[in-house]
């Protein structure tokens, strides 16, 4: 699988024998981590305008949804000039885990990959139990509270407790 999506849809699509007529194409860039600034005057942006995205599915719905509470919360209390520092405050430790999982998830080889994956399916319990669609950290949270899961992953557990400090 290559780093560009659209080329690794045409592998898929190509591999699968799929038959068919691409209808419409459109893309763009995802940006993910913080805006540097998300307010000015009486303007705010919400959602993949700011920087609002989940960086391991660059999901950005419930995000958005979560800082428009927040914008709407400032504006009705006056303080439009909060908005930048409470959706950050709000979301901001969500994202700087997924930044650092996704970091490290980028640096696996396709064996560690397969570690990953067998790890996982291992897990379905606790996936069960932790995983929060909308809050990914969840999960990775409660695999560090868990020491005796880290001979489970091997030698990836050191990748993942890096990736989290």
């Amino acid at each position: 699988m290559g780093q560009i999506p659209v080329y690794d849809l045409q592998e898929f699509i190509k591999n699968q024998n799929i038959k068919g007529d691409v209808l419409e194409k459109f893309g763009g860039l995802v940006t993910i981590g913080f805006c540097p600034e998300t307010v000015r005057e009486n303007i705010a942006l919400v959602g993949g305008a700011a920087c609002q995205v989940k960086p391991l599915t660059y999901g950005g719905i419930y995000f958005g949804m979560k800082a428009v509470d927040i914008l709407a919360d400032s504006i009705n209390g006056g303080r439009l000039a909060d908005y930048d520092r409470l959706w950050k405050k709000e979301l901001g430790l969500e994202i700087k885990i997924g930044i650092k999982l996704k970091d490290a998830y980028e640096k696996l080889n396709a064996e560690e990959l397969k570690k990953v994956f067998y790890f996982f399916k291992s897990q379905k319990g606790l996936i069960e139990e932790s995983a929060d669609f909308e809050n990914h950290s969840r999960f990775f949270i409660e695999i560090m509270k868990s020491p005796n899961i880290y001979p489970l992953l091997g030698d990836l557990s050191s990748i993942f407790v890096k990736a989290l400090i």
